[in-house]
């Protein structure tokens, strides 16, 4: 999992990303990045981000 969540990290700052984000004009609620990592492992990253942020 740390391995995962750093590859997700490193992949989000990555040019495209970046590029991606500049030409967004409906703002950063729609937009999906993408991380280098799989569906499942972007989905139990996101479950524990939801956790993480309601539990605060």
């Amino acid at each position: 999992m740390k391995e995962q969540a750093y590859q997700a990290f490193m992949s989000a700052v990555n040019n495209e990303n970046i590029r991606l984000l500049s030409q967004s004009k409906d703002g950063l609620s729609n937009i999906k990045l993408g991380l280098g990592i799989t569906v499942s492992m972007r989905n139990e990253l996101n479950h524990i981000w939801d956790y993480y942020a309601n539990n605060k």
